[in-house]
């Protein structure tokens, strides 16, 4: 099994709201959606185990791109605010 370290610029670290997404009235389809997302939790917890060493390892449910299948992290990384991204 790949892990991949957390580096500070992956999928952790993109998080981000948009506050400026307008639902027309007519489109509850839409404002059913994102309302799910913003509910939703930002990790699975069934998906983390905590290692011996006390890190902890987040297991995705497909393997990314360079074919890691798991994202090892320290416990103070999921506990910090993730950055905003500048446009």
């Amino acid at each position: 099994m790949a892990a991949r370290e957390a580096s500070g610029a992956g999928p952790l670290d993109a998080l981000e709201t948009r506050s400026d997404v307008a639902v027309p009235a007519h489109r509850r389809d839409r404002l059913e959606h994102r309302c799910r997302s913003l509910l939703r939790p930002p990790l699975a917890l069934e998906r983390v185990t905590e290692t011996s060493g006390g890190q902890l390892l987040y297991q995705r449910r497909r393997p990314w791109a360079d074919g890691s299948v798991a994202l090892l992290l320290e416990p103070l990384e999921l506990s910090t605010r993730p950055r905003a991204r500048s446009t």
